[in-house]
């Protein structure tokens, strides 16, 4: 995948050179790739997906695997703040507009502070149409308004005003809120997969597969699942 993306930059760029008339051809017309081998990717059934649910072992994992069942790739999840519940025309949503993903450092002052090559921030989301309210069933409301009750009173004890600004998927100790990295949450997920007795190809992203295959089977066009997927 690495070796099809610089592909296609290079093959962007001398297009455009071509176009320039600082090249007289595209070298890259003549190159064809070698076909990828793709896995068989598992696709979770509806008893699974709720083994899956019964498997976490505590509020905030509930939660996330209920919210990722609507669809929410995983940087969307956990980017999410309380001040994303909301309601539109009266409707329970979760408003997806960024994501919290790993980045690599391009300032090298920034890189030397931090220690490190990436650091975790708060982003755009993958394209413009990611940018989406996804309506809440019932049962999902249920596991947010459980969480936001926990979550207040486990500020209230350690002295930490609640706030909207908080991550919904976070931990919270006596250092006062924090967000929970992607590969923490991964991690966390794998101990829910191995505890359902899934098999371990089921990731976060499996999810997405189950929630428009689940829409689909039961009615709903594929271009409305699409819209929903962001």
């Amino acid at each position: 995948k690495t070796i099809a993306n610089i592909m296609a930059f290079l093959e962007a760029v001398l297009s455009q050179a071509v176009r320039n008339r600082l090249i007289f051809y595209n070298p890259c017309e003549g190159i064809r790739l070698p076909k990828k081998k793709t896995k068989e990717r598992p696709l979770i059934s509806e008893e699974e997906y709720d083994r899956l649910l019964k498997s976490a072992d505590t509020q905030t994992m509930r939660t996330a695997i209920a919210v990722l069942g609507e669809g929410l790739r995983i940087g969307e999840l956990l980017g999410l703040q309380w001040k994303d519940f909301i309601e539109t025309e009266g409707i329970p949503v979760l408003r997806v507009s960024k994501a919290l993903k790993r980045e690599y450092i391009f300032d090298e002052k920034q890189e030397k502070a931090k220690g490190a090559k990436t650091d975790i921030r708060l982003s755009d989301t993958k394209t413009e149409s990611s940018e989406r309210f996804v309506p809440l069933l019932p049962s999902i409301i249920s596991e947010l308004e459980k969480l936001k009750t926990e979550q207040s009173t486990i500020a209230g004890q350690f002295g930490i005003d609640f706030t909207d600004e908080l991550f919904i998927i976070g931990s919270v100790g006596s250092n006062g809120f924090k967000y929970i990295t992607p590969d923490k949450f991964r991690a966390d997920f794998a101990k829910c997969v191995k505890k359902a007795g899934l098999p371990k190809e089921v990731t976060p992203h499996a999810l997405r597969r189950y929630t428009s295959s689940t829409l689909i089977r039961k009615g709903a066009s594929p271009a409305a699942v699409a819209k929903l997927l962001g």
